[in-house]
Formats: structure tokens, sequence, C-alpha cells
């Protein structure tokens, strides 16, 4: 895979964003199958569920749900993909995503949206700078979300600069996926949501989540 860069919905029609989206989910799924050493057809992909166990966010879920989560994003009590203003610093570069993967999994982001100046919380429009995701030291990547405000849903996905193909950003079982934001008002709460997938053997059962990042 070549260089990945991010490029933002308006640039898409809706069906060229539904066939990326299919491909990125059959491209992990492919890419698990291989990692893991699994058939192919043992390998599902699912939504990644993200919380705070402090919150209890996984107590309003369906007890049957088989999913396994990989962990919080955030430090304070807010349920789902969503950062709390007392862990931002305006400007900055801040951790609001930090826990490693689960044996046997593999994750990828295909892409990633702010709801925040979709009018959610706070209703702040070209807020979000700065977007790095990285594995400990290794960065796997690092852009300007920016242009994406252009848009009627600030967002994007990503794109294998090379070749055209969607791309996937993907972090391997134990690998730790951390997620850095920077934002210009970090007085307000925000919601910037990562499309993000579980591939694992069928069959997994939906586990706790682990402490929230201190």
């Amino acid at each position: 895979m070549g260089e990945i860069i991010f490029v933002p919905y308006w640039e898409f029609t809706p069906e060229e964003l539904r066939r990326h989206r299919l491909a990125a989910i059959r491209y992990l799924k492919e890419y698990a199958s291989k990692t893991l050493k699994l058939p192919l057809e043992s390998v599902i992909v699912r939504d990644l569920i993200v919380g705070d166990e402090d919150a209890g966010d996984t107590s309003n879920l369906p007890v049957d749900i088989q999913d396994a989560p990989a962990g919080t994003e955030q430090r304070t009590n807010i349920r789902g993909w969503a950062q709390d203003a007392s862990d931002l610093t305006a400007e900055t570069l801040d951790l609001i995503y930090d826990d490693a993967v689960h044996d046997d999994q593999v994750i990828g982001i295909i892409g990633v949206m702010d709801l925040t100046g979709a009018g959610g919380v706070g209703s702040v429009s070209g807020d979000v700078t700065y977007i790095r995701m990285k594995d400990k030291n290794n960065i796997k990547a690092f852009f300007n979300f920016q242009r994406a405000y252009l848009g009627d849903l600030p967002g994007g996905v990503f794109i294998d600069q090379d070749t055209g193909n969607p791309a996937v950003i993907i972090w391997d079982e134990n690998d730790q996926l951390q997620i850095e934001v920077a934002v210009i008002n970090a007085s307000v709460d925000h919601q910037l949501v990562f499309e993000a997938y579980v591939a694992e053997k069928a069959g997994a059962v939906l586990t706790a989540t682990k402490s929230p990042v201190v």
C-alpha cells in the first residue's frame, strides 16, 4: 500500500462512498484472515464499540451483542465517540484514545467525521485542525482535517494515493491504538467519530471495556 491520504466526503457521491466503504471492509477482512491465520469465511467484521467503563457504556446494550470492544476513548464519563472539554487543550495534539488491541483481533479505521460541526455537542464548525493516529512511536496517519468542513457533513475517508483505492489504517493484535486530536476551541465538548471496525473470528462475545486513559 502506498501513501495514505485523507479525502473529504464532499469529493464523493453517495454511491462512491458506499462502494468505498464496502471495499475497505472487504480489504480489512482479507487482511485479518491472513494475519490471524483464519479461513476467510471464519472472519467477521463488526463496528468497534468504544466507551468509558466508568460511565457504564455497555450497560444499555443487548447482552447478546457479539462484539469485543478495544477499550475506552476518553478519560471522563462521556458515552461513545466523544471528547470532554476537560481533556482537551487548544491547539495541542491531545490523546483521546489509548488502548491495546485484544488478542486475535485486527482493528481498522477507514474514515472520520465531526458530528460536533454537524450540529452535535457544542455545534462547533471548523474546530478540529489535525488528527494523528499511531501505534506508540509508529505514526500511521497524520493529516489536516479542516478541508472536511467545506461539505455538509464534516468528515472523510482514506485513500491510497498511488492507486486511488480505498485505504484502511490497521492495528494488529496487541498493537497500541492511539489517536490524538488538535482543536481550536477546547472549552466545549466534541464528538469526533471514527469509522472503526474490528475483524475477528466469528462468535466472539462482548467483553467489558478496559480502564480509561489516565
